[in-house]
């Protein structure tokens, strides 16, 4: 039996100049760092197709999973959640899928982390809190 703990996906949806439209986080259960990668990303693209969104860029910063989507490739751990992912990318018209390192990726890593410990309001992208806000700026100066 596979030991799990406890842990949160989130995603974070901003426009081409890098400011925040909405987003979500969501507490979970997972058996791996990888599945939960994999479920934020699935999660990502149900919202954006639910949101209408023509073109998306989705980043993330686990390697192994953006190589697996981009090459259409398997990973037994997450196999039924990348086909999920493949199916759903297919239905926006333009979506790309990209690495980003750890320090690109703080907003989405900090409103996971605010979500574990219970500070993440559920309507926090209609007002965000002061830490998603200095990050955000963070993250626009990285780039």
């Amino acid at each position: 039996m596979r030991a799990t703990s406890q842990g949160a996906t989130s995603a974070v949806f901003r426009d081409s100049s890098g400011r925040l439209l909405t987003g979500f986080a969501a507490k979970i259960t997972t058996a791996s760092p990888l599945i939960a990668e994999s479920e934020a990303i699935r999660t990502a693209l149900i919202a954006a197709k639910n949101l209408e969104l023509q073109q998306i860029i989705i980043e993330s910063d686990n390697l192994l999973l953006i190589q697996a989507i981009k090459s259409k490739s398997t990973i037994g751990e997450v196999d039924s959640i990348l086909q999920d992912i493949h199916h759903l990318a297919a239905e926006i018209p333009h979506c790309e899928f990209t690495w980003t390192p750890r320090e690109g990726n703080l907003v989405a890593d900090l409103v996971a982390g605010l979500a574990v410990a219970n500070i993440l309001r559920p309507n926090w992208s209609s007002d965000p809190p002061r830490q998603v806000m200095e990050a955000l700026r963070s993250e626009l100066l990285w780039r």
